[in-house]
C-alpha cells in the first residue's frame, strides 16, 4: 500500500490530539491568569474603601493577543495537516474574539452609562422668608 503525498506530510493522529490538548490547556491557563489579574487588581484590603476595578481595555488586549496566537497556530497546523489542532485553535480564537467583543461592549456601556442627575439646589438667597413651617426651612438649608 503506497501513501499519497498528502498522507506523508500529515502528522500522526496521536501527536495531533496531544498537541491540541496541550495548546488548549496552555491557552486556558493564560486566560485564567488574565482574568485573575483583573480580579485581583480591583481588590482592596482597606475596610473603609471598597475595591475599584479600572478599565478592562488592557486585559482585553492581552486576550486578543492570545486569540491572534491561536489564529497563527491554527493556520500552521492546517498547513501541516494537523486537523484536530487546527480546529481546536480555531475554536479558541473564536472564543477569544467573543470575549474581547463582549468585554469591549460592556466597558463602553459602563463608560457611557447614565449618570445620576445632581440634586437640584435652589439658587440665590437661601432661607425661610415665606412664613412656612420649619420643614420648609430645613429643606432649603435655612
Amino acid at each position: 500500500m503506497s501513501m499519497s503525498p498528502v498522507d506523508e506530510d500529515r502528522i500522526g493522529l496521536g501527536a495531533d490530539i496531544g498537541a491540541a490538548c496541550c495548546l488548549a490547556v496552555a491557552e486556558v491557563v493564560a486566560l485564567i491568569m488574565i482574568a485573575g489579574h483583573y480580579v485581583v487588581s480591583g481588590w482592596s484590603f482597606d475596610p473603609a474603601e471598597p475595591g475599584r476595578y479600572g478599565p478592562v481595555w488592557g486585559h482585553l488586549a492581552m486576550i486578543a493577543v492570545v486569540g491572534a496566537l491561536a489564529v497563527y497556530v491554527a493556520r500552521r497546523a492546517a498547513r501541516a495537516g494537523a486537523r484536530v489542532t487546527a480546529w481546536g485553535q480555531g475554536l479558541m480564537a473564536g472564543f477569544a474574539a467573543m470575549v474581547v467583543v463582549v468585554g469591549a461592549l460592556a466597558q463602553v456601556d459602563h463608560d457611557t452609562g447614565e449618570r445620576p442627575e445632581p440634586e437640584q439646589r435652589p439658587t440665590g438667597v437661601v432661607g425661610c422668608r415665606s412664613g412656612g413651617d420649619s420643614d420648609e426651612c430645613a429643606r432649603f438649608g435655612g
